[in-house]
């Protein structure tokens, strides 16, 4: 292919968006054979092309287009047979491939691991994220990536257990990015689990959502090869057989009894019906933390100066870290917790942290009146005039809009009764507390804000009225300035009603009946006050 061509393809934009949504120009396919990558199955060295590296990360992405990861060891994953028996599909080829493909198109264009001192094929975007963000020598983190990144920046969205699976990819021209495709591309004889142009910035958000705290572009500043390093090579065969070798004889043990010679530890925390099954990985020092089921849902980390770290919280000097240390001890030493099986639990004290009430709003019972609800949103709508300096008719349209939205209960969960009080689950779909946040940002928000203001994890134990308050009025003073600001210009109930349901609630049910229903809640609250309004 001649280099203009391939050139005058980036420049047209038209061309370069129906990439994305239809195919990549044959041109462009066939741009790694001018550069020597020009064998495209399964088998294709690594240490491609032979001339050595490519020397540029953007050329190195355009020339593997196409490139299989179905092959690469552990890239496609496993599901369990209680998931199989349920249900579940197999595993597409490749379909856990994001940090293999990255791996193999940033060896190619450097000539070094992307890891150093570990196999060239990397998996998993956790690991990756850890390594990317501490080795400031060889890489440049850019949080403001839909704006600051270019054309050879690596994208990384970490997974988040329990929350949604990250992905990587390297930003080519005009905000596209090339990645591994778990699903395959047009034409319909692509295969899936292969190296495609299938991401724009502008649809990371899809990704981004999942986990927007370890989201960003990285820059690479180190040095390239010039030829090919043996030594790398001979490492990553080294894993692979060394990988293989573990499969076989994980394979033979199939005997409750040998539980402990597998380095699996359960953790029982003492106020909570919770059983955790923490997994020693010995080659990355840390605990991969597993629900009953076996579902992957953190990670305990343990430092080179000895901080104990789970899921991103230093828990070093607590109760827990130093419970965690002796966990690791244990696990250093090759010892089980206990010599019998059924008693290698460790007990974990209370998590739990007792919350003082202000006492400015009721507590609701499970089964309350409308008279009770409508008290308690005058003492909300009282509060905000006093902080927000709001009038009683636009105080009364935010809170008719919390009343909608649980009843004004705290802890209330989405399509639950007001009587069932629950901990915060952070996924991004179901409503909690007062305003029934939703949005994985806002709920992760919500977290952060109680576990600064409070000391208290939400995700332990449920929220009280005083943190929903906290929460809502620091949301109007950061995040939703422009709701309060217009909730300030409203005149009458119907109209601040109006402004809260829109800009800061924001329902899937927006219509008239909605806002009416809201607006009847808040002309009995504006009663409580000795107020009245005509609903105009």
């Amino acid at each position: 292919m001649e280099i203009d061509s391939f050139d005058s393809w980036l420049n047209n934009s038209k061309m370069a968006h129906n990439a994305i949504e239809e195919a990549v120009p044959a041109d462009v396919e066939t741009f790694g054979g001018s550069l020597g990558i020009d064998n495209k199955d399964d088998h294709l060295p690594l240490a491609s092309p032979k001339k050595g590296p490519i020397g540029d990360l953007t050329k190195s992405a355009y020339a593997n287009i196409n490139v299989p990861t179905r092959s690469i060891k552990n890239a496609t994953g496993t599901i369990t047979a209680a998931q199989r028996k349920a249900g579940k599909s197999e595993p597409k080829p490749g379909g856990l491939g994001c940090v293999a493909a990255l791996s193999l198109m940033f060896y190619r264009a450097t000539g070094y691991p992307i890891i150093p001192g570990k196999p060239i094929i990397q998996l998993g975007t956790a690991t990756l994220w850890d390594h990317l963000s501490s080795d400031k020598k060889n890489w440049q983190m850019i949080r403001d990536w839909k704006t600051s990144s270019k054309p050879g920046d690596v994208i990384l969205t970490a997974t988040n257990p329990g929350h949604g699976h990250g992905h990587t990819g390297i930003i080519v021209d005009n905000g596209k990015i090339i990645s591994n495709s778990s699903n395959g591309m047009p034409p319909s004889s692509d295969n899936t689990g292969q190296i495609e142009m299938n991401y724009k910035l502008s649809t990371w958000k899809n990704i981004e959502k999942n986990n927007p705290q370890k989201t960003a572009a990285f820059r690479y500043i180190g040095p390239i090869r010039e030829e090919w390093d043996g030594e790398a090579i001979a490492q990553q065969k080294e894993a692979e057989t060394k990988a293989e070798t573990k499969v076989k004889s994980k394979s033979k043990l199939k005997s409750r009894s040998s539980i402990k010679h597998r380095k699996y530890y359960r953790i029982r925390y003492k106020d909570q019906r919770i059983t955790k099954i923490a997994k020693y990985n010995k080659s990355e020092h840390k605990f991969d933390l597993y629900s009953k089921r076996r579902d992957l849902i953190g990670s305990i980390r343990k430092t080179d100066d000895d901080r104990i770290i789970e899921d991103g919280n230093d828990i070093t000097g607590t109760d827990i870290g130093n419970i965690y240390a002796r966990l690791f001890k244990l696990a250093e030493q090759g010892k089980p917790i206990s010599s019998k099986k059924t008693k290698d639990f460790i007990t974990v004290p209370s998590t739990k942290k007792t919350i003082k009430s202000t006492g400015a709003f009721n507590v609701l019972p499970g089964n309350s009146s409308e008279d009770q609800k409508a008290t308690k949103g005058a003492q909300i709508a009282t509060k905000l005039i006093a902080d927000f300096s709001l009038t009683k008719e636009q105080a009364a349209g935010f809170a008719g809009n919390l009343w909608e939205e649980s009843g004004f209960y705290p802890a209330r969960v989405q399509h639950k009764p007001g009587s069932v009080v629950k901990p915060l689950v952070i996924d991004g779909k179901t409503g909690y507390s007062w305003s029934q946040w939703t949005h994985d940002s806002r709920q992760i928000s919500l977290k952060n804000h109680a576990k600064s203001k409070f000391g208290v994890d939400l995700t332990v134990q449920p929220a009280n009225d005083d943190i929903a308050y906290s929460f809502l009025a620091h949301e109007l003073k950061t995040t939703h300035k422009g709701a309060l600001n217009n909730l300030r210009k409203s005149t009458d109930v119907k109209s601040a009603t109006h402004v809260i349901l829109n800009q800061y609630e924001q329902p899937h049910d927006r219509s008239e009946a909605a806002l009416n229903k809201r607006a009847n809640h808040a002309n009995r609250v504006l009663a409580k006050m000795g107020g009245s309004d005509l609903m105009a």
